[in-house]
């Protein structure tokens, strides 16, 4: 809940108020006590933003639930705008200029969709959980493509300077996890330090996507799917004038 929709919900519903009545709606409905005894500077005072920002710090949903039991009603649509805005940056994402092998390119252009539906479905977690794969689906998809890939995947090492392994056995390139891929598309030129760290966000949100990390977790807003979809589109513009992979 934005702060700035409670602050105009009180200042509207106190709008018509006297002195008395708003210096009783701050004690009785919301807990305010620290209220000026001076009747004259009830209203120009309780009625500024100045004072309600600073009693909304860290305990919206707190004085939401107390707006909402009064029968005050909220408006939120600041929701409904983020929601608009991860749909509309989704869709611009543009991958078609990208050195990409074929079938992933059709496979995160249907992963693309389905973040969208998650975002209109107002699915946070599936839209962050869906940008994990479109970033991995789209470095896995250029580093599979072209005739440098076989030496690219024989020649890695990752961090530690060893291949990925499994148990001491060299692992298969479609084997590897996620953050080798990210650690090779880095090594390779896709992209640079401020990407790889953003990639990294990504790569671990994806994480959510199991049962035990997302009852650590609990809950996840329309902001942090924004989040993740507004350093998507910056990673992917990267791809486009960075490295070997330039076109």
């Amino acid at each position: 809940m934005n702060k700035e929709i409670l602050i105009s919900a009180i200042q509207n519903h106190i709008k018509d108020f006297n002195g008395q009545q708003v210096k009783a709606f701050y004690e009785s409905k919301l807990g305010f006590t620290d209220v000026f005894t001076e009747e004259d500077n009830y209203m120009d005072y309780f009625k500024s933003g100045m004072y309600l920002e600073g009693h909304i710090q860290g305990n919206e949903e707190i004085i939401q639930k107390k707006l909402v039991d009064s029968n005050i009603e909220v408006l939120d649509n600041q929701e409904d705008e983020e929601i608009k805005m991860i749909v509309s940056k989704l869709k611009t994402i543009s991958i078609d200029s990208l050195p990409i092998k074929t079938e992933f390119v059709e496979r995160v252009k249907i992963m693309l969709e389905e973040a969208i539906n998650m975002a209109e479905h107002k699915s946070n977690l599936g839209v962050i959980i869906f940008i994990g794969s479109i970033l991995e689906g789209v470095i896995l998809g250029m580093l599979k493509n072209g005739t440098e890939t076989n030496q690219l995947q024989r020649d890695f090492k990752d961090s530690a300077n060893n291949p990925p392994k499994k148990n001491g056995t060299i692992k298969e390139f479609e084997d590897w996890e996620f953050i080798n891929y990210l650690q090779m598309a880095k090594k390779v030129g896709m992209y640079m330090d401020k990407e790889d760290h953003k990639a990294n966000l990504i790569r671990e949100a994806r994480n959510f996507v199991h049962p035990n990390e997302q009852i650590k977790r609990q809950s996840f807003s329309i902001n942090d799917a924004l989040q993740s979809v507004l350093m998507l589109c910056e990673i992917i513009e990267s791809f486009k004038h960075y490295g070997k992979y330039k076109r």
